[in-house]
């Protein structure tokens, strides 16, 4: 008797799925822009270049190339890659940009990477809680409706299904976990753009983006009423959809502080609720300050009273609003004297906007910020 074995193919958008994870590193890998641009712009890598980095994924882990061309397919197909036509005549050029779900899938994907990393220090929220939706103390029951993403309350599922058996659950005996509506938190996300994140040999984008993703899926799956926006700095500042994120660039822009939060300021002024925060990731002091008549006054010397206070003012201002600025500062750790001031600045401002300064590197940017979020969410 002859037996023919066949290899096992997985499921269409499971393999899609898979194919993204493998492109993730170089999707998300910082790259440092020409600066022909102001504001910068997310980079969309063309379609010929990620099918060769899967073709490449695929040989590193002994399978064939070929198989790059059915999961190409298979990624277009469920909506994870999204391919644009583009270029000129005589030279068309087919971009790509990352579709809601392959965001998720990311964010998932971070997220999960970053909370493995947490320190376990019992089962207060430093600790990273638990990151299911609708988890926690503010959490309120609803009755389940179908098309609803379901967080079901066990126990109280369980008291609407008694005294029958467990095999005559109905659809209306589910009750799922929401929000409460007064804990609802809205935040402002900050991330420094300049070149210096990429700097002196150590990549500090790729990290940010990555916690950027990893807060925006806590936000989606654990607190869905929360609002959140992305803010990015440099010469200027401006809003920064999710779904560019991870293909943003760092480029040689000086870095304006006060010019991000006053945009975050002016989200948080407009956002309901008496809960507002700003998270400013950044490696450096302000050296930029957009001026009354829109010019865009620099100096990259030293700390620069006149952009300092305006920079601290801005913090204060937050303040005033009801919002906290916390810092999460990406340091030399040398100590010398310009990491001192830098420091002393990062103080000042997080003092001015009733926040917290956090020093972090590459490492530990991810746990600290999730921590914090989640600390102050509840607190």
């Amino acid at each position: 008797m002859t037996v023919r074995y066949r290899r096992r193919v997985d499921p269409e958008p499971l393999a899609a799925l898979k194919a993204l994870l493998r492109l993730e590193p170089r999707l998300i890998e910082a790259k440092s822009g020409p600066g022909r641009w102001l504001p910068p712009k997310p980079a969309p890598p063309t379609a010929k270049t990620v099918r060769r980095w899967l073709e490449e994924a695929l040989l590193a882990e002994g399978r064939p190339p070929q198989e790059a061309k059915a999961l190409w397919k298979a990624m277009i197909e469920t909506g994870l890659i999204v391919t644009s036509e583009g270029g000129t005549k005589g030279k068309p050029r087919s971009t790509i940009r990352l579709g809601d779900r392959a965001i998720r899938a990311l964010g998932f994907k971070a997220l999960s990477e970053l909370l493995s990393r947490q320190p376990r220090r019992g089962s207060g929220p430093a600790s990273g809680g638990d990151p299911r939706p609708g988890a926690g103390a503010d959490a309120e029951t609803a009755p389940y409706r179908p098309g609803e993403a379901l967080v079901l309350d066990p126990v109280e599922t369980l008291k609407r299904l008694l005294p029958r058996p467990i095999e005559a659950l109905r659809e209306e005996d589910l009750v799922q976990r929401t929000q409460s509506s007064g804990s609802a938190m809205a935040t402002a996300l900050l991330l420094d753009c300049s070149h210096s994140m990429v700097l002196s040999g150590k990549n500090r984008f790729t990290p940010a983006k990555r916690t950027v993703l990893a807060l925006a899926h806590l936000i989606r799956a654990r607190y869905p009423q929360d609002r959140l926006k992305i803010f990015c700095f440099h010469d200027s500042a401006e809003e920064v959809p999710l779904g560019q994120v991870p293909l943003l660039e760092v480029g040689p822009w000086h870095t304006n502080t006060a010019q991000g939060l006053r945009l975050a300021r002016a989200f948080l002024k407009r956002a309901p609720g008496p809960n507002r925060q700003v998270l400013l990731v950044t490696d450096g002091k302000p050296s930029a300050l957009t001026l009354e008549n829109g010019e865009i006054y620099r100096n990259a010397w030293g700390l620069d009273p006149r952009i300092v206070r305006a920079t601290l003012n801005e913090a204060l201002a937050l303040r005033r609003l009801g919002a906290r600025v916390h810092v999460f500062l990406f340091t030399p750790g040398d100590a010398g004297l310009e990491d001192d001031r830098l420091v002393g600045f990062a103080r000042n401002l997080a003092h001015a906007g009733g926040g917290q300064v956090h020093r972090v590197d590459p490492e530990t940017l991810g746990p600290t910020l999730i921590a914090s979020f989640l600390r102050h969410h509840a607190g």
